[in-house]
C-alpha cells in the first residue's frame, strides 16, 4: 500500500468521515498521476473506467457543440471530482475534462470504487453529498447566468479567489482570462470590459495579478440588484 496515495485520499473532502478499512480498500485500487496542463483526463462519449480527484491544479469539464464551440461547464480545482456519477453507473461520461494547469490527479478504478460503497455506508453518504454539491454548484452557476450581469460575475469570480473576507486581497488569475470568460459564460472581450469596469470598485489588474482594495464593498455590489450596478 503506498503511504502517499493514503494521505492524498485521506485528506479529499469526499474521504474525511470514511473508516480506516474503506480507504485502505480504495487505495488498494488508486493511482496518482501529475499531468501537464493540456492532459486529457477523459472525452465526452467514453465510457467512464475511474473516480477520479483533483488533488492540485484546476481541471476544466467541457462538452463540444456540434458545430465545434467548446461549453465550458466548470472548472474544478483541489478536492474536487470528476463526473463520479457517470463512473457510477458504469456509463459514457457526459461531459470531457482537461486540465487547464499542472495538476495533480487521484483515479480509483470504478468497479472497485463501486463494490466498496456498496457495503461501507459512509462512503455511500458521502457519494451522495458530492452529487449534491455538484447539484448546488450548477445551480448557482445557472443562478449567476440569469440573475447576475457580467461585471458581478466577475466580481463574484474574484471574491471566490480571494483568501479572505475582509479588507484588501492580493490575488493571481489561476488560469487563462479566456478560460475565466467561458467558465462565466460571456467572451473574452466581454470579460476585459468587465475587468475595466471593476477599476471603480477598487480592481487593480496587471497581466494575472488582482489586487482588491476593499473585498467587503466588492461582495456588496456583487450581490446588489443588477439594475442598479451599472450605475
Amino acid at each position: 500500500m503506498s503511504t502517499r496515495t493514503l494521505c492524498i485520499l485521506r485528506n479529499l473532502p469526499m474521504f474525511t468521515a470514511a473508516s480506516a478499512k474503506c480507504c485502505d480498500a480504495l487505495v488498494e485500487a488508486a493511482h496518482v498521476q501529475a499531468l501537464e496542463k493540456g492532459s486529457t483526463l477523459f472525452l465526452q462519449g467514453e465510457r467512464a473506467s475511474s473516480v477520479q480527484f483533483v488533488v492540485d491544479g484546476w481541471v476544466k469539464l467541457y462538452r463540444m457543440a456540434p458545430y465545434g464551440g467548446e461549453a465550458i461547464i466548470r472548472l474544478q480545482s483541489r478536492g474536487r471530482s470528476l463526473d463520479e456519477v457517470a463512473a457510477l453507473k458504469g456509463a459514457p461520461h457526459g461531459v470531457s475534462a482537461e486540465t487547464v494547469t499542472d495538476s495533480t490527479i487521484l483515479s480509483i478504478d470504478a468497479t472497485a470504487f463501486r463494490r466498496i460503497a456498496a457495503t461501507q455506508a459512509c462512503l455511500s453518504a458521502a457519494l451522495l453529498q458530492a452529487v449534491m454539491d455538484h447539484a448546488d454548484a450548477l445551480t448557482d452557476d445557472l443562478e449567476q447566468m440569469k440573475v447576475r450581469n457580467s461585471v458581478q460575475r466577475v466580481a463574484l469570480f474574484l471574491l471566490a479567489l480571494a483568501e479572505t473576507h475582509g479588507g484588501s486581497a492580493q490575488l493571481r488569475l489561476p488560469y487563462e482570462k479566456h478560460l475565466i470568460a467561458g467558465s462565466l459564460g460571456m467572451k473574452p472581450e466581454s470579460f476585459s470590459r468587465a475587468l475595466g469596469r471593476l477599476r471603480a470598485r477598487g480592481v487593480k489588474v496587471q497581466d494575472s495579478e488582482v489586487r482588491i482594495a476593499d473585498l467587503g464593498a466588492l461582495r456588496d455590489f456583487a450581490q446588489s440588484d443588477p439594475a442598479l450596478s451599472w450605475a
